[in-house]
């Protein structure tokens, strides 16, 4: 997901520049950095009302400066792909990497690996390590029910199993990495 945010970053950014460039020989300087500060300063105040974690002020800057670098979209796209600029803009919004990472989760979520209708041995090594690590999560979630964590538990022991039965070696030395095992005790194996 780090090159996609990057990708996506580089792409929004560009297209930002190439928007202002277009809207300052359009429309003039002031116009272009007026939006840009007006849609920032409301980008910035939505991300001090919706934010409440320790890194806050560095969240309501970023919101700030997005929201800023939208306002800038929303005036100089439109001058440089005309009647394109509006689905340019819905697809740059609906690729920003939180709006994929929570597709993503939601996908996994209602999809999950080893479900009644899918069998494991037909699931790639990374979707079972991928499925590991969310079952985890959800576990670690305080508002995951009683039942709810009975079924995860149930899952990851039938991931557990295949994840052994498809490398025994390698399932082995990954418990004694992770301290479960003294390295003696994987002879047993």
């Amino acid at each position: 997901m780090r090159t996609y945010r990057a990708t996506w970053g580089t792409i929004t950014v560009a297209a930002a520049v190439l928007s202002a460039g277009a809207g300052i020989i359009e429309v003039g300087p002031s116009s272009v950095i007026a939006a840009g500060l007006l849609v920032a300063m409301m980008g910035a105040t939505l991300g001090l009302a919706w934010t409440e974690t320790d890194h806050r002020w560095r969240l309501v800057a970023q919101w700030g400066l997005w929201a800023g670098v939208g306002g800038v979209l929303l005036v100089g796209l439109p001058l440089v792909l005309g009647p394109w600029s509006l689905p340019a803009l819905v697809a740059l919004a609906g690729g920003c990497p939180p709006v994929v990472e929570r597709s993503l989760v939601l996908y996994r979520d209602r999809h999950p690996v080893g479900g009644p209708a899918q069998h494991l041995e037909r699931v790639d090594d990374r979707a079972l390590e991928r499925r590991w690590h969310q079952t985890s999560q959800q576990l670690q979630h305080p508002s995951t029910t009683p039942t709810e964590t009975l079924r995860l538990v149930q899952e990851r022991a039938r991931l557990l199993d295949e994840i052994e039965r498809r490398d025994p070696a390698e399932f082995a030395a990954a418990l004694v990495r992770a301290g479960w095992r003294g390295a003696d005790s994987s002879a047993d194996l």
